[in-house]
């Protein structure tokens, strides 16, 4: 019933291929599984590292698909914990992939599809489950004011939307007057401590330090 689902034009499948029963648990085991399910399947490749994993590249239908394979599963769930929601940064790394991608996580094995072809997305899914959920900031868990105020002010600065810029973390801080700590030239400041907030934000493979105020009327960029 899924397959009937599927464009016409996608050749992710081959016809009357079903997903291989046997489980997939590291990169060998998906090696077989995708050339029993892919007709169009190039590699595995090497692939961008990823330590202390093992990486395979390969092409689905001419898409990229990342898989790595974890010494163990601690040290791939601390990988998990430490990617952005979208997949797309790691820590204060950009991820081995470009851009925002789809995981699956079998075993050992964390697979990463940063395209949007909906073919190749089911059959990850078929042969791997659904795709994680990365924790991500929301209403549940909403940041302070002024973190969202230093994301639209780097994101003017920038000329970019807010929605493409990734949240690295945020700590309160005290700064040393209303400048922020940042004085402009022949800027004159309030020598007062002012409560606010330190921001990491990362755009385009850069980190950016921005400082604010409490409540973000005022935004300043720290570095670079």
């Amino acid at each position: 019933m899924l397959l009937a689902l599927l464009p016409a034009s996608c050749s992710a499948w081959r016809a009357g291929a079903t997903p291989t029963p046997r489980p997939i648990v590291d990169i060998q085991s998906l090696t077989r599984a995708l050339q029993q399910a892919a007709p169009q399947l190039e590699g595995p490749a090497a692939a961008p590292a990823l330590p202390p994993a093992v990486g395979a590249r390969f092409l689905v239908s001419g898409q990229e698909v990342f898989a790595y394979q974890f010494p163990d599963q601690m040290s791939m769930a601390q990988a998990l914990q430490a990617l952005s929601a979208e997949g797309s940064v790691l820590g204060e790394q950009a991820a081995p992939w470009k851009g925002a991608a789809r995981l699956w996580a079998a075993g050992r094995l964390l697979v990463a599809y940063p395209g949007s072809q909906g073919g190749v997305i089911l059959l990850l899914s078929a042969l791997l489950g659904d795709p994680l959920s990365l924790p991500r900031f929301g209403s549940d868990e909403p940041y302070p004011p002024a973190v969202a105020a230093a994301l639209r002010a780097l994101a003017r600065e920038l000329k970019v939307e807010p929605v493409d810029i990734g949240l690295l973390s945020y700590e309160a801080a005290l700064w040393s007057d209303s400048c922020l700590g940042l004085p402009k030239s022949h800027e004159s400041c309030y020598e007062a401590e002012t409560p606010g907030w330190r921001v990491r934000l990362r755009w385009n493979g850069r980190v950016y330090t921005l400082r604010t105020d409490q409540v973000g009327q005022a935004v300043r960029v720290e570095s670079p």
